[in-house]
């Protein structure tokens, strides 16, 4: 079946927030809505203290909901919303990037995907150069939604005064900073600079 491009729609309501991606196909009246909602109930609450791999913990759950919210009140494309919401998706819970395909479409999970880390590099300050690295190289879509994620840990570190998890995100601020081409003007960029001063 030769489907159109797909339409992508994040609507927020009292249980949560939801994904409406549309299908439709060339001629014959097929039309496909797929939903998908993150809400109290959802079974994406199994990640929500699940930040092991920086020995810091956090809600991740909501961190993920506050990147999409995030980039969902500044006007982002929504491929870029969703990808937001979805972000530590492929390291936090048992999916994969074809799941992700299936639902949200290649460009989403490709977005995804470039904010994953690579597990199998063993040393964190190498998985963390590398991750920021291959965020400017897919796209500033990509690294935009990167931008977002160090800002929203910045400042869940700030309020939690963690000291530690504060380091963390200036290095991240400092990796991005130094990869990023300057071609990429998005604001959201200067705000991760700002967090350096």
């Amino acid at each position: 079946m030769n489907l159109e491009i797909d339409t992508y729609i994040v609507e927020r309501n009292e249980e949560g927030i939801e994904f409406v991606r549309e299908e439709k196909s060339r001629g014959s009246g097929f039309r496909r809505v797929i939903k998908k909602q993150i809400s109290h109930n959802s079974d994406w609450h199994e990640v929500i203290e699940d930040y092991s791999r920086t020995g810091l913990s956090k809600p991740t759950l909501y961190h993920c909901i506050r990147v999409g919210s995030r980039l969902y009140n500044e006007k982002y494309p929504n491929n870029v919303i969703i990808a937001g919401f979805l972000h530590d998706l492929l390291e936090d819970i048992h999916t994969s990037k074809d799941e992700i395909i299936s639902i949200f479409g290649e460009n989403v999970a490709n977005l995804v995907a470039a904010n994953t880390k690579n597990e199998k590099l063993n040393e964190p300050t190498e998985r963390r150069e590398e991750l920021i690295m291959r965020c400017v190289k897919t796209s500033e879509e990509a690294t935009i939604i990167k931008a977002a994620d160090i800002l929203d840990n910045f400042e869940f570190y700030t309020n939690t005064n963690t000291q530690e998890g504060i380091e963390y995100c200036k290095n991240n601020a400092r990796l991005l900073k130094k990869y990023l081409p300057e071609s990429y003007k998005d604001p959201i960029f200067k705000e991760v600079s700002n967090i350096l001063n």
